[in-house]
């Protein structure tokens, strides 16, 4: 998880850079209690930023958001299948 201050030098660098905008998903399967708390601190750091929260985190939502955003922060559980 990518957390800094709003000021911080890493967070001025990325926003010279023009990375400025981040895609939040927020705990699709609703199983994680402070995840609205984690998304809202990270989304906190940017000017730009979109949050599918619970059910609009679908495939095809977060697809379809993706490519406008610079940053992508996933705030659930997953499975890696090696």
């Amino acid at each position: 998880m990518l957390l800094m201050p709003r000021h911080s030098t890493q967070h001025m660098t990325l926003l010279q850079a023009g990375v400025d905008s981040i895609l939040a998903i927020d705990n699709p399967r609703k199983d994680l209690l402070n995840s609205s708390r984690e998304v809202a601190a990270a989304v906190a750091s940017f000017p730009k930023h979109k949050v599918l929260r619970h059910e609009e985190a679908t495939i095809a939502s977060v697809l379809d958001a993706l490519p406008h955003c610079n940053i992508l922060h996933l705030s659930c559980h997953s499975t890696a299948n090696l």
